[in-house]
């Protein structure tokens, strides 16, 4: 146990108890934990210790204190606060809006190639918003799970001249030359990436929550003076022919370069300005839907059974505003927004149906939202909506962050890495799941990564991006153990002495070297220490040269790359690792080459021993691929289904001797 420091930690908490700001600020410089847990008293935090001080707090939210940390009871520093007004206040970052620290995010749902160009968006607007002078303040927030379809993407932040502007934004990274504006008109059903029913769902159910008394930093304090935007984000061209049957005008513009979205000269901003019928139509189904989902809640969470027209009638004639509009069906969502959400989706079910018969009965006066709302709400939607086309692509979205670091901070680190390692820091802000802190000012992951580059090594800097972003991927990879025929030949390289590099040979690298390195890591440190670099996963391929530049001799390396390692980049790696593994896609002449030919999209799992050598001959082909199974993306497939799908390139663990 470091006793010093438990000494400085314990000078905290007495400096928090005193409310001695300097001091505090002293002990956190001199090493004091900012996030330590106090083991005699509930695992509280300093967070928790100053949640009735608004000075300390924003002090220790600065210097990265977790928002999110738990004490024994199960409260957060803000549940805490929340105990009672006076500590409640030290929460409120922004004056005069309720800062709540965190958010509920939902697991994200994008593909690899979905997160990558989420993230990168996500990792250029922060740093805009961290650097650029003309923002005060801001809330960054991603998958947000009251967002419904504008949730990749949640900022809300005040320029220097006070301009309040909260925008929602779903990003679309799709191939195909382009999107015809006739075919999102006519869509207005829950399905499709351009959905405009279901983006105006959204946009209602985003609404809802802006009522007077929410809490939140994002929907909470919305003024007539706020600037609210919702924003699909796309690479494709908008076609914005409107037929005649549609009473809509698009207008297009050029993307502001002052925008925090701003990627390229050539993207477009494309807005409508009209009505659309078929929206009055999902606007008066929405209310009907919502207001059943608020009555069924609000009978759910009564501790008592108790009679459902009895309750229903009580709960409608609680609500103060004028019935069948919009801003009724807000107060009624407002009551119910501290209960805790029915987790029995049966039982939700079942009291939903009821609700519905019992509202259609004679008892009750017909619910429907009125004509002038149903009217209103489309053209506000209209109004605040924006295509934003012809964006950047995902790499071009990398490259634009590279170029305006230097225009913002002076660094002696590579511009490459830096971004690479502060961009894993976004995408494991991505992952988190449950009460998540938003992003601010304060937000410390692109000055942690550019300090990481610059003072740590050049391998010890590929290692943790590589292995960063291999469990940040580890769930698509699939990466299962190695099967017994690679494993006996992995043990046999790793306890030969005159043997010094082991090529891999598979279609999918980053699957390859995920379940060596889960290989290696399951071995004792003092057997095996290794480093993992992969040259195409961290973006590093100008580096591989350079990795010989730390001198000394290391253990084990697995070095991953797409494409033909060449001669001269082996023998370096040689002379500085005891042993290096070579996973790559192309074919290599070197002695011991291990074929693990496995189709791009699935992983092989628990072939028979038997079965690994060769293959079948083609005659017996036919009953191999009903008998054996393979895994395509963790749902289990015959060799049949995968080959009608991905052609007649069969998985092949055959151990080649060259």
């Amino acid at each position: 146990m470091d006793f010093q420091k438990a000494i400085v930690n314990l000078q905290l908490l007495e400096a928090i108890a005193k409310k001695d700001l300097s001091q505090i600020a002293e002990l956190l410089d001199q090493g004091a934990d900012v996030n330590h847990k106090n083991l005699l008293d509930k695992n509280n935090t300093p967070l928790h210790y100053a949640a009735d001080c608004p000075e300390i707090n924003k002090l220790l939210v600065a210097r990265d204190a977790n928002s999110a940390a738990v004490n024994d009871a199960g409260l957060t520093p803000l549940e805490l606060a929340q105990h009672s007004p006076k500590s409640a206040k030290a929460f409120r970052v922004v004056e005069g809006r309720s800062p709540v620290l965190t958010y509920f995010k939902r697991p994200g749902t994008a593909s690899i190639l979905g997160q990558w160009y989420e993230s990168k968006l996500l990792a250029l607007v922060l740093f805009r918003a961290l650097h650029w002078d003309r923002i005060a303040e801001f809330y960054l927030a991603t998958n947000v799970d009251d967002a419904g379809a504008f949730d990749d993407l949640v900022v809300r932040y005040r320029t220097v001249g006070g301009v309040d502007r909260l925008v929602f934004l779903q990003a679309k990274h799709k191939p195909g030359k382009g999107l015809n504006l006739k075919d999102v008109l006519e869509n207005v059903g829950d399905k499709g990436d351009f959905s405009l029913g279901k983006y105006f769902r959204s946009f209602l159910d985003i609404k809802l929550r802006c009522y007077e008394g929410n809490q939140s930093a994002i929907f909470g304090d919305i003024g007539e003076n706020t600037v609210v935007e919702f924003i699909i984000f796309t690479t494709l061209k908008l076609e914005c022919t409107i037929p005649k049957q549609f009473d809509l005008i698009s207008r297009g513009s050029e993307n502001e370069e002052d925008s925090l979205f701003y990627t390229c000269p050539t993207g477009r901003c494309i807005r409508l300005e009209g009505l659309l019928n078929s929206l009055m139509t999902v606007a008066s189904k929405w209310y009907k839907e919502m207001l059943v989902a608020i009555l069924a809640q609000n009978s759910i969470a009564s501790n008592e059974p108790v009679d459902l027209t009895n309750c229903v009638e009580l709960f409608l004639t609680s609500v103060e505003s004028d019935e069948n509009s919009f801003k009724f069906l807000q107060h009624c969502y407002e009551k119910i927004s501290s209960l805790k959400p029915c987790d029995d989706q049966k039982k939700l079910k079942d009291v939903k149906a009821k609700i519905v018969k019992l509202l259609e009965s004679e008892k009750f006066k017909p619910f429907k939202m009125s004509d002038e709302d149903c009217i209103n709400l489309p053209q506000e939607f209209f109004n605040k909506l924006q295509f934003h086309t012809e964006q950047s692509t995902e790499a071009e979205v990398e490259q634009l962050v590279k170029n305006e670091i230097p225009d913002h901070c002076q660094t002696t680190g590579d511009l490459n890495l830096i971004f690479q390692m502060y961009h894993l820091g976004v995408q494991q802000w991505w992952l988190q799941t449950g009460a998540v802190p938003f992003q601010t000012k304060s937000s410390a992951l692109f000055r942690e990564a550019k300090t990481a580059i610059e003072k740590g090594s050049l391998l010890e800097n590929l290692h943790l991006i590589s292995m960063g972003k291999l469990q940040v991927y580890k769930q698509e990879l699939c990466p299962e153990k190695l099967g017994e025929a690679l494993t006996k030949e992995v043990q046999r390289f790793v306890n030969d002495r005159d043997s010094h590099t082991l090529p891999i040979v598979g279609g999918l690298i980053e699957s390859s070297a995920a379940r060596l390195v889960e290989y290696l890591r399951s071995k004792d440190e003092d057997q095996v220490s290794f480093k993992f670099v992969n040259t195409d996963m961290a973006n590093l391929e100008d580096k591989v040269g350079q990795l010989t530049s730390d001198g000394g001799v290391n253990d084990f390396l697995v070095f991953a790359h797409k494409g033909q390692i060449e001669q001269k980049v082996v023998d370096s790696l040689s002379r500085n690792f005891r042993k290096v593994f070579l996973v790559t896609d192309k074919e290599m002449a070197p002695a011991n080459v291990i074929s693990e030919q496995v189709n791009e999209a699935c992983c092989l799992r628990e072939i028979p021993q038997e079965d690994v050598g060769n293959l079948p001959v083609e005659d017996d082909q036919d009953s191999y691929r009903n008998r054996r199974k393979a895994f395509l993306r963790n749902s289990r497939r015959s060799f049949r289904g995968l080959l009608a799908t991905m052609g007649e390139q069969l998985i092949d663990l055959n151990v080649n001797r060259k």
